[in-house]
């Protein structure tokens, strides 16, 4: 069974799920991102309670139309893996270049993976079809995410690094790596193997390495 925190007030709060799962045969949660606070550590001090119950980020906006960040998407997809999430999804993966189905009432501003002109049939892939690829991509089904020390700076300008690591079922590992800054990064990546790797990340972008 699968309970979800999807009203705001809970949103942020693992108190509500563990009453769930505790009192029910609930073996997965699901959290959306509209809390309106920052960070994703609430998976990781559910996960504390509850180690054996599955959690997955469900929903979080996409919403081109009212400004969104080029760095919206990679950061809760990065956030809720870093923080014991089995996976994590989008809203949403159609929508319209007209910003006129189905979402006036709840959501006029969202945006899809793919924007769909319905009066000339053609469509276009967003930015977020870019960096969702940089993790759906490279990351496979079974992966598992490995630990990062020193993998996120981030400065009151909404600047800086953040990284995830992952282990593929056929051993290669792949890192995401998040460079908000407005200048190229000389990165370093130290495996605890003791091999390391080097490379340039291009200012303002999101990169992905296969090692």
């Amino acid at each position: 069974m699968l309970t979800w925190m999807d009203p705001v007030s809970l949103s942020d709060r693992p108190d509500f799920p563990s009453y769930v799962v505790e009192h029910s045969n609930v073996s997965n949660v699901a959290w959306h991102c509209y809390s309106g606070t920052s960070g994703w550590d609430v998976l990781t001090q559910f996960h504390n309670d509850h180690p054996n119950v599955d959690q997955w980020m469900t929903e979080c906006w996409l919403h081109l139309n009212s400004g969104e960040n080029f760095f919206d998407l990679p950061d809760f997809f990065g956030g809720p893996l870093s923080n014991w999430a089995r996976g994590v999804m989008a809203w949403t993966i159609g929508g319209s270049v007209d910003y006129d189905v189905a979402y006036q009432d709840g959501c006029a501003q969202c945006s899809g993976i793919i924007q769909v002109n319905r009066t000339s049939r053609t469509y276009e892939k967003t930015q977020d079809f870019y960096t969702l690829g940089q993790f759906s991509r490279f990351v496979h089904r079974g992966a598992h995410a490995i630990n990062v020390t020193a993998g996120e700076h981030v400065y009151p300008d909404g600047t800086g690094v953040e990284v995830n690591a992952f282990i593929n079922p056929n051993g290669k590992r792949i890192v995401v790596i998040r460079n908000m800054i407005n200048a190229p990064l000389i990165v370093e990546v130290n495996f605890a193997s003791g091999d390391a790797y080097v490379g340039e990340i291009k200012k303002r972008s999101v990169a992905s390495w296969i090692l």
